[in-house]
């Protein structure tokens, strides 16, 4: 599901929620993510999780911490519903200020259709901002062939002045015998000449352990109106088929070439269980790689992740800060019932982006 205007909401909201009056914890920074005492402090925010008699998550409320009360308070709660097939049917998401009187107020509404064979067949979904303008709904509808594969997906909004759903895009979905998917078309809709446009392909390559190796798209357009590249994504895995490397890479016109955009290269315990990941991008003006986040994660006897913390390159003391730190907690029968959040009071200053002067070199 789509949350990226929540989360804007909850990141715009936090940076406005600092406690009056810091502790020492939060102002070294490092203390914050080495100290056990620190760790055990109260946490910035929290989400709660609860979940219905058949094991699935039915609530989930979030909660930020204000030092001047010395209290939690909820600013944001979601609602789930199942049908008798555990199929989630109803999603409802409600925010409000924290620091406000104001009532609750509705930010999102789902509901979701399944066939007789499980199969989610469509999806509706409304998006209501806080100013309550720029409010807008979408339905996706989904078909599927005798294996139960999805083989069609069509998005649709309602258009106001119209008063009528509308085709946005249309993807096609082939699979090889082992029904992984190795072809997608999406295709536009032209409401002017009222007709599908080609938009872009992907292609998928898979190695004999059926793990996905590579992944390239392509977009319809330009001035001679063909498929020009656009991104490519390579897999590889080590020797227990865990992702061990990931490169993104976006298609340079002008040299006609592939330009690396983002690496990040993953480890692993004896569990198999990742315990670190770190995440590069590209110096500017050559290929030479800087840091630009790490992420390292600790599990429990039942190799459920108990902490993950959150380091970003600061350009300015050229060294990994810490960003944030996260812990999580679960029930006797392994559900996670709560996160907690240790958000970093002094965070890393990436210095200035400036990427329009920035001079690729195909090798």
């Amino acid at each position: 599901m789509p949350r990226t205007a929540f989360h804007i909401i909850i990141f715009i909201i936090l940076i406005f929620i600092h406690p009056e009056v810091k502790s020492q914890c939060q102002i070294d920074s490092i203390l914050r993510y080495k100290s056990s005492t620190c760790r055990n402090e109260p946490a910035d925010t929290i989400i709660v999780n609860t979940y219905d008699a058949t094991g699935q998550l039915s609530a989930q409320v979030h909660s930020v911490r204000l030092d001047s009360l010395n209290q939690y308070i909820e600013f944001k709660k979601e609602n789930l519903e199942y049908d008798a097939h555990q199929n989630k049917t109803r999603d409802l998401i409600w925010v409000k200020n924290p620091k406000g009187n104001e009532p609750w107020s509705m930010r999102y509404l789902a509901s979701f259709k399944y066939d007789e064979n499980d199969n989610l067949i469509e999806s509706a979904e409304k998006f209501i901002p806080a100013a309550g303008n720029g409010a807008y709904e979408k339905i996706d509808l989904y078909k599927y062939n005798e294996n139960n594969l999805k083989v069609e997906h069509t998005i649709r909004y309602w258009n106001k002045s119209l008063r009528s759903w509308i085709d946005s895009t249309q993807t096609i979905y082939e699979y090889d015998a082992d029904s992984n998917v190795t072809y997608a078309l999406t295709l536009k809709k032209d409401l002017e000449e009222n007709k599908w446009e080609p938009h872009k392909i992907v292609n998928n390559i898979y190695d004999k352990q059926k793990n996905i190796t590579d992944t390239q798209s392509k977009i319809w357009g330009g001035a001679f109106r063909q498929w020009m590249p656009e991104e490519r994504i390579t897999y590889i895995y080590n020797k227990n088929n865990k992702i061990k490397k990931t490169i993104y890479q976006d298609w340079y016109r002008p040299g006609h070439c592939w330009i690396n955009s983002i690496v990040i290269s993953n480890s692993y315990d004896t569990q198999h269980n990742i315990i670190g990941s770190k995440i590069k991008r590209p110096a500017k003006n050559h290929y030479l790689y800087s840091p630009l986040s790490k992420i390292t994660y600790r599990y429990n006897t039942q190799n459920q992740i108990t902490e993950a913390f959150y380091l970003a390159w600061d350009k300015k003391e050229k060294a990994s800060k810490p960003y944030a730190y996260y812990k999580y907690k679960y029930s006797p029968s392994n559900k996670l019932t709560v996160e907690e959040k240790y958000w970093n009071y002094d965070a890393p200053n990436e210095g200035p982006q400036n990427y329009q002067k920035t001079i690729y070199r195909c090798r």
